[in-house]
């Protein structure tokens, strides 16, 4: 489907009526270029794309380096740990040495990119803001942050996954101690291992910097912008999720993207908030997107309508793929949100209690 007409009820902001908004986003198209009429605008979608090319380079070279274990775990637990004991120790010698800087290098692109990513998210979000209004068809920044909240979130599932290049730093770090001349090299390159290895042993390093530029930009009394794009966009996503659209998507990438964009942006929403998004008069329905995730990995016991039609068209290997995105996603939801354990009721507890 080239285009993706979602019609949905939204809110234009907190605590209003819901309003009817017809709204496009066509997350399946190929033409993420925007028709700018100012320079600063021209610029800022040229970084964009620029940031989305390299992540989508990042994401395929940790593809190849992921750990079966890891991915399987959740599927096979009783074989993960039967074959955990036969994992290689990694040793540097004469033979491997270069393929092992070259893998550092990666990882130096990985924290640049992360960088770049903190300082291009306030100028996504002005673009968004300058909008008028915000959420119309023609505006294709809503396509691009939804793409790059995909991307990074991407990146923190696969960083955990590609176990081996955590190793591969752990490594590096040792044998620079009895090499000077490859720590000399190393820093003359600009490669700090003890950054690298800070960098890659955080959880999710490009959701939480997503995070901390968001609050940056949206907590700044200067800008005095509601979180009303926040929800909005939280809200589409799962007007698509939840309508007779999601049975006509025969891409399975289009819905992984924008499963990965609706939790990033409740995420968002949880974290910018001051209360979040699990009391009881919450904009975000965090009970309909467990639903919803439920839902597509397969586990929930009764689907709704739209959400439990079948899945023509699609390879079972796809829908494989999609239920154990929609799994990760539960745990992601689960584990990196600021007020579940002290802003939620009792009944939302209890729905978490089930999610591992």
């Amino acid at each position: 489907m080239g285009n993706l007409l979602v019609i949905m009820k939204m809110c234009t902001s907190v605590g209003e009526e819901p309003k009817t908004s017809t709204i496009f986003l066509d997350f399946e198209g190929n033409n993420v270029g925007i028709d700018n009429r100012d320079s600063g605008s021209y610029e800022v979608n040229n970084k964009i794309i620029n940031l989305l090319s390299t992540l989508e380079e990042v994401n395929s070279f940790l593809r190849s380096y992921l750990d079966p274990l890891v991915i399987n775990q959740n599927e096979n637990s009783a074989a993960t740990n039967e074959n955990e004991k036969s994992i290689p120790v990694l040793k540097i010698d004469a033979s491997n040495i270069d393929d092992m800087k070259e893998k550092i290098q990666w990882v130096k692109r990985c924290m640049t990119l992360n960088d770049e990513i903190g300082e291009l998210m306030p100028q996504i979000l002005e673009q968004i803001k300058n909008s008028n209004p915000p959420f119309r068809e023609d505006n294709e920044y809503l396509i691009l942050f939804g793409r790059i909240l995909d991307l990074a979130m991407q990146f923190d599932h696969l960083k955990l996954a590609a176990s081996s290049i955590q190793n591969i730093i752990g490594v590096m770090n040792r044998h620079v101690v009895t090499n000077p001349t490859l720590k000399a090299e190393l820093k003359g390159e600009g490669i700090d291992l003890q950054d690298l290895a800070a960098f890659y042993i955080k959880t999710a390093p490009m959701l939480q910097t997503i995070i901390n530029a968001a609050s940056h930009f949206f907590k700044n009394p200067e800008q005095n912008v509601p979180l009303d794009m926040i929800i909005n966009y939280c809200k589409i996503c799962m007007g698509i999720l939840t309508s007779e659209h999601r049975s006509k998507i025969q891409n399975t990438v289009t819905i992984g993207l924008v499963l990965r964009a609706m939790v990033a942006t409740a995420l968002l929403y949880d974290h910018l908030s001051d209360v979040g998004m699990f009391v009881k008069n919450s904009p975000i329905d965090v009970k309909k997107i467990v639903k919803i995730l439920e839902a597509e990995s397969g586990g929930a016991r009764g689907r709704a309508a739209s959400i439990g039609q079948k899945k023509t068209g699609i390879k079972r290997e796809s829908v494989q793929e999609v239920e154990i995105q929609a799994r990760n996603l539960l745990s992601v939801l689960k584990y990196s949100n600021k007020h579940l354990k002290d802003k939620s009721s009792q009944s939302i507890q209890n729905l978490f209690s089930r999610i591992y």
